[in-house]
């Protein structure tokens, strides 16, 4: 059977989360998008579990077992087995209790029941933002007080990088574990007014870092992106 994919990537303004939705239900996927899309969030909408299970450059996960309970499950715990980290939630319908308590079992953070209500999902969002806040923050704070300073270290030995490098490496700082992709990263750079069409490509200033401030700091996530590993 054909599925149909939609993904909706609104610019970083802040506290906006990039969910991956399962969703087998069209109806209900689009009011879930729209409603999501209006609190500034952005949305990759699959009907497919095979399409969602590639996928990494997201903050959280809104899986529907109802339709599949068996390869979602599959799905979450390789996830889980494989370093996933990010929180995922669970939806399915009331009678389906068994497969929610072992969907916490196999990594699900919370499990939400249908009929949806579309502001639970959207509390449970502002809630994982939250959580992993402090620790985001504080490492940012660093990065930009260190961009301030044009200082940075590498193995104790002072590290020169560039306005493009510092930026770069900002824009992986904004989500703790979450890989971002390069249209990702040129999309904060050109708003930021620092990428240019004569701008060296995103490997090239990758590779720049990791040289400057440790291969280790920043890992290749293959058809992906990339993640600062801290």
């Amino acid at each position: 059977a054909a599925w149909v994919y939609c993904a909706v990537s609104p610019p970083f303004t802040g506290p906006a989360m990039q969910l991956l939705l399962l969703q087998f239900e069209p109806a209900l996927a689009r009011r879930l998008t729209h409603r999501l899309m209006s609190a500034r969030h952005g949305v990759q909408w699959c009907t497919h579990v095979d399409q969602a299970r590639p996928l990494r450059a997201f903050d959280l996960a809104l899986l529907d077992i109802e339709n599949a309970t068996a390869p979602v499950m599959d799905m979450l715990s390789a996830w889980r087995s494989g370093g996933m980290t990010q929180p995922v939630a669970m939806v399915s319908a009331r009678e389906q209790s068994r497969s929610r308590a072992k969907a916490l079992l196999l990594g699900a953070d919370v499990g939400l029941i249908k009929p949806l209500d579309v502001d639970d999902v959207l509390g449970w969002i502002d809630s994982a933002s939250v959580r992993d806040h402090p620790r985001r923050q504080a490492l940012i704070d660093r990065l930009r007080a260190a961009l301030d300073a044009h200082r940075a270290q590498s193995g104790g030995a002072p590290a020169v990088l560039t306005a493009l490098e510092w930026a770069v490496l900002l824009c992986l700082a904004q989500r703790e574990g979450r890989i971002y992709s390069r249209a990702e990263i040129e999309g904060h750079l050109r708003e930021h007014g620092i990428l240019s069409a004569a701008s060296n490509s995103i490997e090239v200033i990758v590779s720049r870092l990791r040289k400057k401030v440790g291969t280790e700091l920043i890992s290749t996530h293959r058809g992906i992106g990339y993640r600062l590993e801290i």
